[in-house]
């Protein structure tokens, strides 16, 4: 049998074209179990780069001087080193590693350029960059070997030449930096304006980061140089640059843009920036003075009164000034009857309603979204909410706008909702045969759905649907199995974060998404890293819950829905007498089994604890001193929730739905929506909850347990 040291002698170049497939799986195979050593001895390493752990990596790769295992702690070494500014040894390492990993030149040779720029050996840098540059497949270390060269070619005084890499590779650069490099590039070639073109990008669309405050030093600086010839700024992109900061939620920021553009900027941009600034109170916490601003404003009419307009319903709304509310929507129906702002001012108004449980209030709103912009993204929600208030209160045209909502909206995310009441409408009118066609029309669209769950207990095995289509195919094609090569090298040298951006990468540069999906979630599982596992599924293949489980294979889903901690788990689920499913589904949904999780309101670990419950519960259950860093302790953060959850469940008197609203959303609201109807079946308890969070965990967590049940 071959060895992989002879093997690594003679490929050459694009070694993997020529290579039959099983030689390539076999190579990967024997790979991935022979460097158990090197991928710890790298993993310590990079975690903590002591001259120890370098010492030990070292006489690994010396070790395996004729071996792909031990090139590979010469790249470790050379690229940690590169990056702790050690060049001249990181060099060395890489330069010895380059000939032996022709698989992986693009980052040995980028690691390389590093060092070597580091050293001013600016020429050779180039030469390095070159296999990055035109690596085949595409290296996801294209964008940045084109900064670097472009750094390269600057520091050789060829401005010329560092302009044609960036803009030869444009598309690929990562941004900002790479428009700054354009900026960079263009001023010393004495371009000014396209230098201030490209510096301006950087500045009004990236305003948190730093490259920004460096833009603006280069813009004034060519603003001086230019005079009466710098190209001024968009109002356009002076307006874009305050949005940012509103989408980043920095309303102080956003509030003095906003001023310093009233008094800027004419016209039209003038009207919004006033209008605008209006809103960034409003955001910022001060209704009441958004509230007296706006309506002290005197604009003309156009689509900046009608904003104007739609931010004075919302600060109605948030006062609880129902009266104010509906003036200004009535001003907005009487002057722009058809603009955007209306409709989103109809939304705002109609789901305030909602949250007071007045259909009286929602209906005739949410009919007018529907009917007079019929086409918007906006429709079928609220059409949804017209068909659903007619269904709870058993009006006599439900049944008909169900249907109404299916042919009217085929897309829409409601569309299994609608089928499966339909199906409990024709079940009770018309018997159980008449309804078939509803719930096995549900498996069929949407195989995975909280409502597939009660469709699928609705059917026998008999009558459940033959799902149409065949089964994904998980065998990698010539160029996404030379990816998933690549990280394989990556990952047993402890470069996880290098491979699971290069299978990123593929997925978006080669296809076979679903593929290479499995492979990032294979590689994390390895690790223990399940919530890691199950973000790559869901990142880089997010339909994979509208594919049915027959699709994919066993281990795909396993790692969508793992079990981690399954011992504990079992002991708890057994103790509090809870489903070990319905409890995987609830932590799923929770921390995605990632104990460190911290939520944005400051929950913790696997199960999603507040200190101050687990204060609480810590008390209750006499377990000692409650230090808030112990709920990111698997064992000891499952024993509070799965505590605390038999506690609600025992408080909402075994109504598994309500408990989990409680345990999302608090036990007051939950009570509170439980009296809103005369609630026939569970379902409409969970599709009446009006807060979207509560109502899609509430459904997410009852899915899950549904699918563990399934898989395993």
């Amino acid at each position: 049998m071959m060895t992989r040291a002879c093997w690594a002698r003679n490929i050459r170049g694009r070694w993997f074209r020529p290579a039959p497939l099983f030689l390539l799986v076999w190579l990967a195979a024997g790979l991935a179990q022979s460097s158990a050593p090197l991928s710890s001895l790298a993993r310590a390493y990079r975690e903590s780069p002591t001259p120890a752990r370098r010492d030990a990596l070292l006489r690994f790769a010396q070790a395996h001087a004729k071996n792909t295992e031990g090139a590979l702690a010469l790249l470790v070494l050379g690229a940690t080193e590169a990056a702790q500014g050690r060049s001249s040894q990181a060099a060395e390492w890489l330069a010895a590693a380059a000939p032996r990993l022709p698989q992986l030149r693009d980052y040995v040779s980028f690691h390389l350029a590093r060092a070597l720029s580091a050293q001013q050996r600016h020429k050779e840098a180039l030469s390095q960059l070159q296999a990055a540059l035109n690596f085949t497949p595409v290296s996801p270390l294209t964008g940045g070997a084109a900064l670097l060269a472009a750094q390269a070619h600057l520091a050789l005084g060829e401005p010329a030449q560092a302009a044609a890499v960036l803009e030869k590779f444009r598309g690929r650069l990562p941004q900002p930096d790479g428009f700054l490099a354009l900026a960079s590039a263009y001023e010393a070639a004495g371009q000014l304006v396209p230098a201030a073109v490209e510096a301006q990008r950087v500045f009004f669309e990236f305003p948190q980061s730093s490259q920004a405050a460096e833009a603006e030093r280069m813009l004034a600086r060519l603003q001086q140089s230019l005079g009466q010839d710098y190209p001024p700024p968009l109002p356009s992109s002076m307006l874009g640059r305050a949005a940012k900061w509103m989408e980043a939620r920095d309303y102080k920021r956003a509030l003095a843009e906003y001023r310093e553009l009233t008094a800027r900027l004419g016209g039209a941009e003038r009207e919004l920036a006033q209008v605008r600034l209006g809103a960034a109170l409003l955001l910022g916490g001060d209704p009441r003075g958004a509230r007296a601003y706006l309506q002290g404003l005197s604009l003309p009419p156009g689509e900046a009164d009608a904003e104007r307009l739609y931010y004075l319903v919302r600060c109605a709304r948030s006062l609880g000034d129902e009266p104010s509310m509906r003036g200004s929507l009535t001003a907005l129906e009487r002057l722009y009857p058809a603009s955007s702002w209306r409709l989103e001012a109809l939304v705002w108004a109609g789901n305030y309603y909602v949250l007071q449980n007045d259909p009286a209030g929602f209906t005739p709103l949410f009919r007018a979204c529907y009917e007079q912009f019929s086409q918007s993204t906006w429709a079928p929600y609220c059409h949804w909410k017209v068909a659903w208030s007619a269904w709870l209160e058993r009006r006599p045209e439900a049944r008909s706008l169900l249907q109404q909502h299916l042919e009217r909206f085929p897309a829409s995310d409601k569309r299994p909702a609608a089928l499966y009441f339909l199906g409990r409408d024709a079940e009770r009118s018309s018997g159980r045969a008449a309804a078939l066609p509803y719930y096995q029309k549900i498996l069929e669209e949407s195989p995975n759905h909280f409502y597939a769950s009660l469709a699928a207990g609705r059917l026998q095995p008999r009558e459940q649907p033959r799902l149409p289509g065949t089964p994904l195919n998980f065998t990698p094609e010539e160029r996404v199995l030379q990816r998933i090569l690549r990280a394989r090298l990556l990952n047993s040298a402890a470069l996880f974060d290098w491979a699971a951006r290069e299978l990123r990468f593929g997925a978006s540069e080669d296809g076979q998404p679903h593929v290479l999906a499995l492979e990032l979630a294979r590689a994390a599982a390895t690790r223990q890293a399940f919530a890691e596992a199950i973000r790559h599924i869901k990142g880089v293949f997010p339909a994979y819950l509208q594919i049915p489980v027959e699709a994919a294979p066993h281990e795909f889903w396993r790692l969508a829905f793992p079990i981690p901690y399954r011992t504990q788990l079992e002991r708890y689920a057994k103790t509090h007498r809870l489903d070990l499913y319905l409890l995987a589904g609830l932590i799923r949904q929770e921390s995605e089994f990632d104990p460190r999780a911290v939520s944005r309101a400051g929950a913790r670990g696997l199960m999603q604890v507040m200190p101050s419950t687990g204060r609480m519960l810590s008390r209750q259950l006499r377990l000692g001193t409650f230090q808030t860093s112990s709920l990111f302790q698997p064992d000891y953060n499952l024993r509070l929730g799965s505590f605390y959850f038999r506690r609600l469940l025992d408080e909402h008197e075994g109504f598994l739905e309500a408990a989990l609203a409680s345990y999302n959303a608090g036990k007051r609201r939950t009570e509170e929506w439980m009296t809103w109807a005369d609630y026939q079946e569970p379902a409409e308890f969970i599709e009446t909850i009006p807060i979207t969070e509560t109502r899609t965990y509430v459904q997410a967590v009852l899915r899950n347990s549904w699918l563990y049940r399934r898989i395993y």
